[in-house]
Parts: C-alpha cells; sequence; structure tokens
C-alpha cells in the first residue's frame, strides 16, 4: 500500500511539473514586444509566484497524500486489532465450544454411571424387599409357633398350678389336721403341767387365817428349766393378804415344773393361771 501511494505521489508532482513547463513553453512562444525594462519585473514575479504556488500545491497534496496513508495504516491498524479480536474471540468460542463438548461429555457420562447406579441400588432393594418379605413369613410363623407353645405352656402352667394348688390344699389340711392333733396332744400335755403347776404353788401357800373359796388370777413368766422371772396378779382375790401369800406361794415353788419339751414349753413359757386352793 505504501508504494502505491508513493507512485501516485510521484506522478502527481510529474503532471504539476508538466503543467509548469507548458505554462513556461507558452510565455516563450508569445511574440517579442520592445518594452521597456521596468516591464519584465512583473512578469518574474509572476512566474515566482507561480512557482511558490505549485510547491504550496505540491506541498498539499503531498499532506493530502501523507494525511490518505496515516488513514489507510490507521485504517490497517484497527482491521488488524479487529482480526486479533476476532480471532480471540472466535479461540475463546472454540475454547467454550471444546469445553461444554467436554462437560456434556462427562455429563453424559456421569448420568450413565448414575444410572447405572440406580440400576443396581434399585436391584439392592428389590433383594432387600424380598428379604425383608421372608423374614416376616417367617417372624409370622415363629410368632404363630411361639403363641401355640405360649397356649400349650399357659395350659400346662394352669394344671400345674391347679395340681399344686391341689396338692397345697391337701398338704395344708393334712398339716392342720396334724396340728390339731399336736395342739390337742400339747394342750393335754400343758394342762397337765399347769395342774402341777397349781399343785406346787398350793404347797407352798399358808391358808392360816384366810376364810375358804378365794381365788386370784396369775400371769407367770418362766424361763426354761422353769425358773419364775415374773408373777402378776391380772385379777385380784379382793383380799389384800390372800393376793399377798399368793405371789409368795409361786415364788417359793420356782422352779416350776415344766416339760422338757422346747416345742411345747414354747407355747406355756407364758400361763394365765387362776389359783384357787382347797
Amino acid at each position: 500500500m505504501k508504494t502505491t501511494l508513493t507512485r501516485s505521489l510521484l506522478l502527481s508532482i510529474i503532471l504539476h511539473a508538466v503543467a509548469i513547463g507548458m505554462l513556461l513553453i507558452s510565455l516563450d512562444l508569445t511574440p517579442t514586444q520592445h518594452q521597456p525594462v521596468r516591464n519584465q519585473s512583473p512578469i518574474i514575479d509572476a512566474v515566482a509566484v507561480n512557482n511558490e504556488q505549485v510547491e504550496q500545491e505540491l506541498t498539499r497534496i503531498k499532506e493530502l497524500e501523507q494525511q490518505k496513508e496515516q488513514e489507510q495504516v490507521n485504517k490497517q491498524a484497527e482491521l488488524e486489532r479487529q482480526l486479533r479480536e476476532l480471532q480471540k474471540k472466535s479461540t475463546e468460542v472454540e475454547q467454550k465450544r471444546i469445553a461444554e463438548e467436554k462437560r456434556l461429555v462427562d455429563l453424559k457420562q456421569r448420568q450413565q454411571e448414575e444410572e447405572q447406579l440406580r440400576k443396581q441400588e434399585e436391584e439392592k432393594l428389590a433383594l432387600v424387599k424380598q428379604q425383608q418379605e421372608e423374614l416376616q413369613q417367617q417372624r409370622e410363623a415363629e410368632e404363630q409357633r411361639l403363641k401355640q407353645e405360649e397356649l400349650r405352656l399357659a395350659e400346662e402352667e394352669n394344671k400345674r398350678r391347679e395340681a399344686e394348688e391341689a396338692l397345697k390344699q391337701k398338704l395344708a389340711e393334712e398339716q392342720r389336721q396334724l396340728q390339731e392333733a399336736q395342739d390337742k396332744e400339747d394342750l393335754n400335755v400343758i394342762n397337765s403341767y399347769v395342774g402341777r403347776i397349781a399343785n406346787a404353788i398350793e404347797r407352798e401357800f399358808n391358808t392360816a387365817g384366810l376364810p375358804p373359796g378365794m381365788s386370784c388370777v396369775f400371769q407367770i413368766r418362766m424361763i426354761p428349766g422353769g425358773d419364775v422371772v415374773e408373777a402378776r396378779i391380772d385379777k385380784s382375790s379382793g383380799n389384800t393378804l390372800f393376793d399377798s401369800r399368793a405371789e409368795i406361794a409361786v415364788k417359793r415353788a420356782s422352779p416350776l415344773p415344766v416339760p422338757d419339751n422346747p416345742r411345747i414349753f414354747d407355747k406355756m413359757r407364758v400361763i394365765r393361771l387362776t389359783f384357787a386352793p382347797n
């Protein structure tokens, strides 16, 4: 482009030079007139003026050419800049396209993997569901068996309890009968010892000066062997001398006659005795 502008400038200069030369020739061909020398100065000035105008015109043309050249350079630079921007944008678009294609490929692969995982999970869930159903059936069957077993055990337990209760009642009745027999036998033994105790006390009792037919009620507490640890009158005879002599007689009669059998003695450790000497 710079070469073309230079050629145009040279051609323009040549054309202007040719025009100036023709102008000078035309001046030389003009018939010569004898004029005074003073008239030649204006002609020289005119030619000088024309040359100056030509130079100015050439300068203006050169400036215009330079201006056009600079505009062309600026335009070329702008075009190159736009081209670079387009190339940059094109590169960015291409990179984005490649990235998007990669993203889509990755997305598709991820979707395929997720779909495969989903199918595997569904298969696992189906298997778990089947196992749960089987376990539920087994549990229901086991619960039914346990219920039947519980009913059987409950029936056996009821029978056992009924038999145990019957046996307890039978044993209790036998024990009661034995206890009644034992108590009756013990009572007979105790009554015999109470009579002996009353006789022992009566032997120590001083009846002198006392009216006949009097009596009092004693509560006597003894220890094994018959020793009296407490003797108090629960019901007085109404005669102080009788009551006093009765207490003395109890103490003198100690130890009182008691059975050697601890079981029977425990039943008569504390006795309530009506003392009525003959």
